[in-house]
C-alpha cells in the first residue's frame, strides 16, 4: 500500500475518534511523555500546536508554562521550511499554514538556530500513519523531514553530530494506537522519530 492511500486510511481512522476520545488519549500519552528521561533532561521543547485530532500538545505546552521548566519553541512555515520560534504564553499564537496555530514573529524574533544550540532540545513530531519501526507518514509537505535532513547535515557538516547530538538532540512522535500500521513504506528522505508515544506504549527505533 503506497503512502498516499495508508494517508488517507488512517487519517479517517483518526478523525472518527470523539472529542472525548483525543481529550483521554491525549491525556494519556503525554503523562507517559512526561516520565520519560529525554523529556526531564531537555531544556527546550520544539513542538507543533494540534489541530484536529491529533494528540492535544496543547496541553503540554500549557503543563510546561505553568512548571516554567522549559523553553518551548514551535514551528511556523516559512516557503519550503519551517522555523521554531520560542513562545512564552498561547496569546504568540496565531492561525498560520493551513489554519494550524504558529508563532507570531515580529519586532525581529529569530528562529532557534539548532546547529549552535548548546541546550539539550526534544523535538515533537505530528504524523499520521506509523509503525513498530518508528516509521512514519506525515501530511505529505516533508517539512519535519527536511528540517532534520538540515540538522543532520549542519551538525556534520562541523563534525559535531556523532559526537554530541545523540545527547542534545532526540526526536519523539505522539501517536494514538489507532495510527500504529503494520508496515509504513519509507524513502531515503524519510526520517524517523527515536521513539512513538502512545496511550498504551513506548515504541523505540531499532
Amino acid at each position: 500500500m503506497n503512502k498516499k492511500v495508508l494517508r488517507q486510511q488512517y487519517l479517517k481512522i483518526r478523525n472518527s475518534l470523539s472529542k472525548a476520545e483525543v481529550l483521554i488519549k491525549s491525556r494519556k500519552i503525554i503523562a507517559r511523555l512526561i516520565e520519560l528521561d529525554v523529556y526531564h533532561e531537555a531544556d527546550i521543547v520544539l513542538t507543533y500546536i494540534n489541530y484536529g485530532n491529533e494528540v492535544r500538545t496543547i496541553e503540554l505546552v500549557k503543563l510546561i508554562f505553568s512548571s516554567q521548566s522549559k523553553q518551548v519553541f514551535c514551528p511556523k512555515v516559512n516557503g519550503d521550511e519551517i522555523e521554531f520560534y520560542e513562545i512564552r504564553n498561547l496569546n504568540e499564537l496565531a492561525t498560520g499554514y493551513k489554519g494550524i496555530p504558529e508563532p507570531v514573529v515580529s519586532n525581529g524574533k529569530q528562529p532557534l538556530k539548532i546547529e549552535n544550540e548548546e541546550k539539550k532540545c526534544l523535538l515533537i513530531m505530528p504524523g499520521v500513519v506509523f509503525d513498530e519501526e518508528c516509521g512514519r507518514i506525515g501530511y505529505g509537505s516533508g517539512y519535519y523531514d527536511r528540517f532534520l535532513g538540515n540538522v543532520i547535515a549542519s551538525k556534520a557538516s562541523t563534525g559535531e553530530f556523532a559526537k554530541r547530538s545523540r545527547k542534545h538532540f532526540h526526536t519523539i512522535a505522539l501517536a494514538y494506537e489507532c495510527q500504529i500500521a503494520p508496515f509504513v513504506p519509507m524513502s531515503e528522505f524519510d526520517k524517523k522519530p527515536d521513539m512513538i508515544v502512545t496511550e498504551d506504549r513506548l515504541i523505540v527505533i531499532k
